[in-house]
């Protein structure tokens, strides 16, 4: 029996526009009316697929049950939920060299609108997880000035210890009944000279009174460099200070710092942050667990695990360990429910609308392949069901093709062969030039005229019975040529009418055929036979781009109900590993010694990457600096290191993957730092995709999953299928 198609229906609209290279594959399966699975695999870094979800100019159903142009989605609201795997996540903020991130809708005329799908979606199921890592504060005799910075990308969080934290006095023997003494805060320790005392039983037994008891609450003594001196360290890590002074010196201000102060401060500064005005590619959280600084990513996911810190000190009283920490324990694992109202969204009129997928960019190596599943589930579309409505051109109607002897023409024109009805079309780039069709409709109706649109064809004059009846223009922005059907009336009464079109001008016009159309849902078959059905070739286009869903739903309407033949192609469906192939690369150089406040700068395309110099730092660290900000942000380019010499590889062999490297500094006074080197990332080669004969599978990802479902799909309705 018929059944009525929407908009948005993924088991009757959903196609795969095509993957890149063929060493990919792409196929969308399990389609029904609540979701679909779309399953492949990429082994090349440019890798990428589209689903178009909507194409109001469907190519693929034949005449009969193709539906009309509609481009109204006034009122439609979509919503799913969608999990990636082996897929860039649609909430990575990475920058999308192509537009995995958004849904792309084309409206009726002019650019495409690109809606960030996760500015539209909540997270419904397992949040991604974080990436963490630590670092150990070690302290050991920590002094005045001591210094250790964390570099996160180029943002520095750095601690000076801001004065003293221990003082030595000495203290000499004089006569007996000469008073020493030690002042700390307003507490006063004292030792009369003793007949025999020399200056190092002074200096112990002031010592002894400083730690007699609980201990001075707020210093330490303890005998100095030398026997005759008291060393008088702060005693606790809050952060104060506390004023001392001796017989044997002037007064000091001890400052309480300990390795956990540092690692507060440190965490502290971690906390305060601003990384969206660092364009950092995930903000940080801190936390001092003693001297353990503990820091996680704000937000989750796979490509989170890509950060490095590493720490830089002046001497070794104050260091971190280790001296570089890998994030670790991110992963994008959520499911996302999208929701889009499109005129919310400012797009009420659509086309044709897609998505793009692209393979996970790999950390610190090559891209190495690997297979994926995108899924999406819960599929719901609301709106007026006038609306949601797909109609197709009744069996009542009446088609006239361009061939049909009620066609006649005057003026240039040429016949022209293509996926057309009938398969010709006849073109006229003559302004003036006429074709007059004569035809009957018993049916109330509309007309609709098949042609070819594009942004080089032209326009057309048009009259009905006598009367103009407005302009039609073939003009379409901005895509190449598109066969398709275009509304001329939207009323036209029963009976014998006359059309006339008459070129005019500014471009090519096409006439592949006119029909009355009365609207309605797909019909029912015209009756149903067993003894043949038309095969299938999975190298094609109507079959490889659609989800065996609709290929079935396709063959039932058109009542063909027998065994199933599938040639099985050439191109689409084997497993390919690519032989040869080279990936470009440019090298910087870091040599000399820099000095504190040199600015040194990396520009790859258009980023430019900075390095601020703080404290001294090896040109080895300052190439591993770059290093962690380019694998950590980029997406065209990987990073390693070969001593002080920064080697930039790109990702993939594709044009889109050069980049000019250059490089240079602002030196401070004194500095002998150094940078050289750069030029092109470019060169490489693709390499040749040839068949795996020693694959695991003889049929690459897509392929399986594509001809699993068709079996089954088959085997519950009875079909037999032989491929």
């Amino acid at each position: 029996m018929s059944e009525p198609i929407r908009k948005l229906q993924p088991d009757r609209t959903v196609h795969l526009q095509g993957f890149d290279h063929l060493g990919a594959s792409a196929a969308i399966c399990q389609a029904t009316p609540n979701g679909f699975r779309v399953r492949g695999s990429f082994q090349d870094a440019a890798d990428f697929a589209v689903v178009v979800l909507y194409d109001a100019d469907n190519f693929f159903e034949h005449p009969r049950i193709r539906y009309l142009p509609d481009f109204d989605f006034n009122g439609v609201v979509l919503q799913f939920d969608v999990r990636y795997e082996g897929l860039m996540p649609l909430n990575c903020r990475k920058y999308p060299t192509i537009d995995w991130p958004y849904l792309d809708v084309q409206p009726p005329q002019g650019q495409a609108v690109r809606i960030r799908l996760s500015d539209h979606a909540e997270v419904v199921a397992d949040p991604d997880p974080a990436a963490s890592a630590e670092f150990d504060i070690v302290g050991e005799g920590i002094e005045g000035y001591d210094r250790l910075t964390l570099w996160y990308q180029n943002m520095a969080f750095d601690y000076i210890v801001p004065g003293r934290v221990s003082v030595e006095y000495p203290f000499y023997a004089g006569t007996p009944g000469t008073i020493h003494w030690i002042t700390v805060a307003n507490r006063t320790y004292t030792h009369v000279e003793q007949e025999g005392d020399g200056s190092a039983g002074v200096a112990a037994a002031l010592a002894a009174a400083v730690n007699a008891g609980e201990g001075d609450p707020d210093v330490t003594a303890t005998i100095g460099a030398e026997p005759w001196t008291v060393r008088l360290r702060a005693r606790r890590g809050d952060g104060s200070t506390t004023a001392v002074s001796a017989s044997g010196g002037g007064a000091e201000t001890l400052h309480h710092i300990k390795a956990e102060t540092v690692c507060q401060s440190l965490a502290a500064q971690i906390n305060q942050a601003d990384y969206a005005a660092a364009d950092a590619p995930f903000a940080l959280q801190a936390e001092a667990d003693g001297t353990r600084l503990k820091i996680r990513t704000a937000e989750g996911g796979y490509d989170a695990n890509f950060l490095r810190m590493y720490a830089v000190w002046k001497n070794e009283r104050l260091r971190a360990s280790p001296a570089e920490a890998q994030f670790s324990g991110g992963a994008s694992t959520a499911k996302l429910r999208v929701r889009l109202d499109f005129a919310e969204l400012g797009v009420p009129q659509i086309r044709r609308m897609w998505l793009t997928l692209a393979p996970r960019l790999s950390y610190g190596e090559d891209y190495a392949g690997e297979e994926w599943v995108a899924e999406f589930s819960n599929w719901q579309v609301t709106g007026p069901e006038e609306t949601l409505r797909l109609r197709v051109a009744g069996p009542e109607g009446v088609r006239v093709e361009s061939t049909d002897a009620r066609c006649h023409y005057s003026g240039g024109w040429a016949a022209e062969a293509g996926f057309f009805p009938g398969g010709l079309a006849f073109v006229s780039q003559a302004p003036g030039a006429q074709v007059e069709v004569r035809y009957r409709c018993e049916h109330a109706h509309e007309l609709w005229l098949w042609t070819r649109l594009g942004h080089g064809q032209g326009s057309a004059a048009v009259e009905i019975d006598g009367a103009p009846a407005g302009a039609f223009s073939a003009f379409l922005s901005p895509e190449s040529d598109v066969v398709s059907r275009r509304r001329l009336a939207a009323a036209v009464p029963a009976g014998e009418h006359t059309v006339r079109l008459t070129h005019a001008g500014a471009g090519p016009f096409c006439f592949a055929g006119l029909e009355a159309v009365v609207a309605g849902d797909p019909p029912e078959p015209p009756y149903e036979q067993s003894w043949m059905t038309p095969a299938l070739d999975y190298s094609t286009d109507h079959t490889y781009k659609l989800p065996p869903a609709r290929i079935l739903w396709n063959l039932r309407q058109l009542g063909c109900r027998g065994e199933l033949n599938e040639y099985i192609g050439i191109f689409w469906w084997n497993q390919r590993r690519r032989t040869g192939g080279v990936l470009p690369e440019a090298g910087v150089e870091f040599g000399g010694v820099f000095a504190p406040g040199d600015e040194v700068f990396v520009r790859i395309g258009g980023q430019t990457l900075g390095k601020s110099v703080l404290q001294g730092e090896s040109p080895e660290q300052i190439a591993r600096h770059f290093a962690m900000i380019v694998n950590a942000t980029m997406v065209g380019v990987r990073a390693r290191t070969e001593g002080s010499r920064l080697i930039l590889r790109a990702r993939s062999a594709a044009p889109a993957y050069e980049f000019l490297v250059t490089a240079w500094m602002i030196p401070a006074a004194g500095s002998t730092g150094a940078v050289s080197g750069g030029g092109w990332i470019a060169g490489g080669a693709m390499g040749r995709w040839e068949v795996d004969a020693g694959a695991d599978h003889a049929l690459n990802a897509g392929a399986r999953a594509w001809h699993a479902d068709l079996y089954a799909l088959c085997a519950a309705e009875g079909r037999a299928v032989t491929t």
